[in-house]
């Protein structure tokens, strides 16, 4: 009773799905399916056989990009050189640097402008 009075939305998840997610895509995909098909189809006598073909596109592509990244995470992103990453992350924080003094430089001269400074 007191984790239920503890529970903050939006700062604490709930974990009923913690364990199973990835098989909420089955119903959200056949869901969108069941519309899309339902919004565009003309005559709907082949209705729930392109809806199934539909649903298991999406499962499939979903499938792919999921094995595709994990290839890419897993093999290509190790073979990266090192400096290249420090230089961009050093590049970035420098663009931040001078973005943010340039903001500052821009709003100090507007405000010397309006009092007539």
């Amino acid at each position: 009773m007191i984790s239920l009075l503890a529970y903050i939305p939006f700062l604490d998840p709930i974990n009923a799905f913690h364990d199973w997610w990835y098989l909420l895509l089955l119903p959200l995909s056949f869901g969108i399916s069941v519309i899309y098909k339902g919004m565009r189809m003309w005559h709907l006598e082949r209705f729930w056989r392109e809806v199934t073909v539909m649903t298991i596109q999406i499962v499939a592509g979903m499938i792919a990009l999921a094995i595709g990244l994990a290839l890419f995470v897993q093999l290509v992103i190790p073979l990266l050189p090192m400096d290249g990453y420090q230089t961009i992350h050093k590049g970035a924080a420098a663009f931040c640097f001078f973005s943010a003094a340039r903001a500052l430089n821009r709003t100090s001269s507007l405000r010397r402008r309006r009092h007539g400074a």
